[in-house]
């Protein structure tokens, strides 16, 4: 679905939301792939849509990526916790819950949430009496005044419910909660004549100075009623009161502080979960037998609807569908097959892929262990399962020269190539080009080439995919895939291969596939998981035992936010030991973002003059918040509605058009300042 569908459908929801047509609107809704959209209202809006219609887990599930999106909001943390709660996932509720409180100490709302929680995994009585009472201490409103009345009455505490009752009528007067705690007054005592009146005409009732005129009509004989209960002495009204200070300090006294959830010192915490990371990827899992694939567990493959339409189309990509039925994109052939070897070795190994010298040599120091799986895959049937374009020569021929290189290497004594003597003197420039705007970022190049050294370290080392994984962390809308995207086709470039064999599925799509399956068909290739935090234990479970077998060298590259990515590796200890390369995504300053704009737009076939940079500097100032940092997607859009605002036909246009200030010298549309106007 493009953006201009998107737009139109959810202004179409919108108007359905007004008429109160929530089905139709609903039906809509469905057809949007919400994991897209990255408006956080828009995203609560339709959470609270689908909860209306009485559909709570797709309500939360769309509230959790408003959550994902901006996760310190209060107000999304609140829903979250409430939907929860709805959906009895109380360990989730309390994790939320936890988080709001931590956000907002001091903010009285915190007890109505723990009530929520108290009162959904059915907590005795006494604990959802004693929250509400510490609510009332702090605010007392109708609602919940109400609730602790009904709560009174459902403990069996007369006295305290008939209080409640008389509380409330006396603070609020008047509405719905008021006559409902007056008919639960009416179950142990009757009303006063003032209640009494309320209770009869509630609709009458509608502010102070009506209610007086109503109470003035139908009790003439008020005033005798009040002062029959007033004191009849001084030392009446003196010993009433040292009663009543009496018994709020005994109340005070007796009353044991309530014991809020228990929280982690946050420092404390990202302390302990660093050192648990550190253990986690500092181990090596031992890799299972290659015997052991053909009875390897799959997960059952069950029919479902294709996979949502992604975001963006990126060149030199398949889908999953594609690569489980067996079709493929071929992208362009790549070039230089060992431009990035050291002098060394490239004047060793000549034109030969190193994954076939490497194969070579092993065999020839282990010749009975290595000869079977020499045999298995000569280096032709590489190239042709990887789509080299060109014809292998005969391998009976190819093996004979080889054996002869390397008996006459042995008698010279060339020394044997190891994975860990692979190294790489930086990115070349064909490289930088596959990194596009990120070669431009400090820092990036560095880490770019050191993640490849080590992923094609363990490429070398064996035909698993056991270690030499990468994890991308990044905030979202920040360009990971695409960044992902780049780093395969560089790692196939270093391999040797004339094409890259890279899929993205997002982990929630994933978790619906056959796990060995999608293994099998990727192997020797990338696969990207976006949003891995979503994964599933039993997927997690399901890719770890895959991984260990032979998959050709297969990389898995997770990408995700920090504190996803941490948890998702915390539950998953083995899973974790394969992901021993980090790349990390630094948000952009606000030049860099400006940079990126200038980028983005040459791609498209435009240039920014100053008034245009000048005016993408003041959209990005405006847009730039704590709990939401401009990402380069936001940028994007700015350039893209810019883009589109050019294109409008009008004399203005036909005029710069004639006289040539449309375009730079380079023919590219020239964007202005008044391009920019119009975004918000």
């Amino acid at each position: 679905m493009d953006k201009f569908e998107y737009q139109a459908k959810l202004e179409e929801i919108n108007k359905l939301i007004e008429k109160e047509s929530y089905d139709a609107a609903v039906k809509i809704a469905d057809t949007i792939e919400w994991k897209r959209v990255r408006s956080v209202r828009t995203l609560c809006m339709i959470s609270e849509l689908y909860e209306m219609v009485g559909r709570a887990e797709d309500g939360k599930a769309i509230l959790y990526r408003a959550y994902r999106r901006s996760p310190n909001s209060r107000q999304i943390l609140y829903r979250l916790t409430e939907a929860c709660v709805q959906t009895q996932d109380f360990d989730d509720a309390v994790q939320y819950y936890r988080e709001y409180v931590n956000l907002s100490p001091n903010d009285s709302s915190k007890y109505i949430l723990k009530y929520e929680i108290y009162k959904g995994r059915g907590s005795s009585l006494e604990e959802q009496i004693s929250v509400l009472e510490e609510l009332k201490s702090k605010e007392y409103t109708e609602q919940w005044a109400y609730e602790l009345a009904r709560l009174y009455d459902a403990a069996g505490m007369r006295d305290k419910c008939v209080a409640e009752c008389d509380d409330l009528a006396l603070w609020f007067h008047n509405g719905k909660y008021v006559v409902q705690a007056l008919e639960l007054k009416k179950k142990y005592t009757p009303l006063t004549p003032e209640q009494q009146t309320v209770y009869d005409n509630p609709s009458e009732i509608v502010d102070m100075e009506t209610k007086e005129e109503v109470v003035e009509k139908a009790v003439p004989t008020l005033d005798e009623v009040i002062t029959k209960e007033l004191p009849k002495s001084e030392k009446d009204v003196i010993a009433d009161s040292i009663i009543m200070d009496t018994e709020k300090e005994i109340a005070a006294a007796v009353q044991a502080p309530d014991e809020e959830t228990e929280t982690s010192d946050p420092v404390h915490l990202q302390s302990e979960l660093a050192n648990s990371m550190r253990e986690i990827l500092s181990g090596v899992h031992p890799v299972t037998s290659t015997e052991e694939l053909e009875s390897a567990p799959t997960i059952p493959h069950t029919a479902r609807p294709a996979d949502p339409v992604e975001e963006e189309q990126i060149p030199r990509q398949m889908s999953i569908d594609d690569l489980l039925t067996g079709t493929t994109v071929q992208p362009d052939a790549m070039t230089a097959p060992t431009a990035d070897l050291s002098k060394k070795i490239r004047q060793e190994i000549g034109d030969t892929p190193i994954r076939t010298y490497a194969a070579e040599i092993s065999a020839a120091e282990t010749p009975a262990a290595k000869e079977p799986e020499a045999a298995e895959q000569p280096a032709a049937e590489a190239q042709t399962e990887q789509g080299a374009a060109e014809t292998a020569p005969d391998p009976t021929s190819q093996e004979t020269a080889q054996e002869a290189g390397l008996q006459a290497d042995a008698e010279t004594d060339a020394p044997a190539f190891r994975p860990e003597d692979y190294n790489r003197d930086g990115l070349d420039e064909k490289e930088k080009s596959m990194l596009g705007f990120w070669a431009q970022i400090s820092g990036m190049n560095e880490q770019v080439n050191q993640a490849v050294t080590l992923m094609m370290r363990s490429i070398l080392a064996n035909k698993t995919s056991s270690s030499g994984n990468l994890l991308l962390v990044g905030d979202a809308g920040n360009g990971r895939t695409t960044l992902a995207i780049s780093i395969a086709k560089i790692l196939s470039r270093c391999k040797g291969l004339q094409s890259a064999k890279v899929a993205k599925i997002y982990a929630e799509d994933l978790n619906k596939k056959d796990i060995a399956a999608t293994i099998n068909k990727m192997a020797g290739g990338v696969l990207i998981v976006e949003e891995a935090g979503d994964l599933s234990d039993e997927t997690v479970s399901q890719m770890s035992m895959a991984m260990d077998f032979k998959t050709e060298s297969l990389v898995v590259v997770l990408e995700d936010e920090r504190r996803y990515l941490q948890d998702l590796l915390a539950r998953n200890p083995q899973f974790a030991q394969k992901f021993d390369v980090t790349i990390n995504v630094p948000m952009l300053t606000n030049d860099e973002l400006v940079e990126f704009g200038k980028y983005y737009a040459n791609e498209k076939e435009c240039a920014l003059d100053q008034s245009a940079v000048d005016a993408l500097y003041d959209n990005i100032g405006v847009m730039q918040s704590p709990e939401q940092p401009v990402a380069i997607l936001d940028v994007k859009e700015i350039i893209d509605k810019a883009i589109r605002s050019v294109n409008r036909f009008g004399v203005g246009k036909l005029t710069s058009s004639i006289s040539g200030k449309r375009y730079d010298n380079s023919d590219r549309v020239l964007l202005k300042a008044k391009n920019f106007k119009k975004i918000k």
